[in-house]
């Protein structure tokens, strides 16, 4: 800028004389510097708004500079936490404003922490179809979930519902639940029974947040093979000619089995009584036992006070379908006198079926006894 004066008496004017100087340029500034997200988390993008102003009213413009537990680590204008930190790192920025011929003072946002990131949800599979009293139910985990905060540990949190209601809490039965991978991931077979749908409910944590919940829910179907509920009682034996590992008597019943099967041994349960040899097995069915499919014997069936006993033996497999499933026992205790009955009408043969050559073949519907000497509960094929 120049400054020039002229003096003047009004009728002449005198020497001129002049004075420069030069404006200088005002440096920009910057204000309001905030920082966003203020709680950011491993996705999260961070970014800065401000306010700007130059008194010469000249363009402004500002250059970054971010930095993450006080070490610089980018000049972009915004910043990836994924790229550069991880939970619990300080990240903070530095602004500087320049009008193209100055720069200005730099000013400093506030320091935010990198927080938390829930796990994700993981794929669950309970076990489809399980049968009553067979199948245990596992909550399998099929898809893992997965933690961005590597030095996390995730674990989950299953919980089962039964016929809507809270298992085990609201069954003063239930015997689990029980762990075969995650703490209690399985219904033990023996609680099937107590409701048809089970629902299981699961979560993954790593101690700080929960990922959402997912749930699978499956329905309990029969058993492929069971025995008829209503003919689980029987008394049974031979009558005439018997002598020790000579003739032996059978009980048998039509079973019907969904799917195929594989029976790998026996169990028995009976009240009193004991014989040396058991023989059980499964024949074809012809409106009565027929052919022999298989069957599997042990020695030392029991004692004289009665029990429960399994014995195992060669397998053999069955394809779904109807069977007479029977019951040949040899050597038996308990004096001269042995017959089949149904225990629940009393000493008469009904539909149950007993021979006299161990092990092979074509159990006789005949013969009837006068008294009780040896009962069986129940009996049934293991490994279905």
């Amino acid at each position: 800028m120049v400054c020039t004066v002229t003096p003047s008496d009004g009728t002449d004017t005198g020497t001129s004389l002049a004075d420069s100087e030069l404006i200088e340029n005002s440096a920009p500034t910057v204000s309001t510097v905030t920082l966003a997200p203020s709680a950011p988390r491993y996705a999260n993008t961070l970014t800065l708004s401000y306010s700007s102003s130059d008194a010469d009213g000249d363009s402004v413009s500002v250059s970054y500079a971010w930095y993450v537990n006080g070490g610089l680590v980018s000049t972009a204008s915004s910043l990836s936490v994924s790229s550069a930190a991880v939970k619990g790192d300080s990240i903070n920025a530095d602004l500087t404003p320049t009008d193209g011929f100055d720069a200005g003072s730099t000013v400093s946002s506030s320091t935010v922490t990198v927080g938390n990131t829930a796990p994700t949800s993981p794929t669950i599979d309970a076990t489809d179809d399980p049968e009553v009293g067979v199948d245990d139910i596992l909550c399998d985990i099929t898809g893992p979930s997965t933690d961005v905060d590597t030095a996390d540990s995730v674990y989950y949190i299953i919980e089962w519902e039964a016929d809507g209601a809270v298992y085990p809490d609201d069954y003063g039965s239930a015997t689990g639940p029980d762990t075969t991978t995650h703490t209690d991931d399985t219904i033990p077979a023996a609680d099937t029974s107590l409701a048809s749908d089970w629902t299981c409910t699961v979560y993954a944590t790593d101690g700080t947040d929960d990922s959402s919940t997912v749930s699978d829910t499956t329905t309990t179907v029969a058993p492929s093979g069971s025995l008829d509920p209503t003919r689980s009682g029987y008394t049974y034996g031979a009558t005439g000619g018997y002598t020790a590992n000579g003739p032996n008597f059978a009980l048998a019943q039509a079973v019907t089995y969904g799917s195929g099967i594989t029976v790998t041994g026996f169990g028995v349960n009976w009240a009193f009584g004991y014989c040396t040899v058991c023989e059980m097995g499964h024949y074809s069915d012809s409106s009565g036992p027929a052919a022999l499919m298989g069957e599997i014997g042990t020695s030392s069936c029991g004692a004289n006070a009665g029990g429960t006993n399994e014995f195992s033996g060669t397998s053999y497999s069955l394809a779904a379908g109807t069977y007479w499933m029977a019951a040949n026992f040899s050597s038996c205790n308990y004096g001269s006198t042995y017959y089949i009955a149904d225990s629940n009408t009393g000493a008469t043969v009904d539909t149950y079926y007993r021979s006299y050559t161990a092990g092979s073949g074509l159990p006789d519907p005949s013969g009837m006894g006068s008294s009780t000497l040896i009962e069986v509960l129940a009996y049934y094929p293991l490994g279905y």
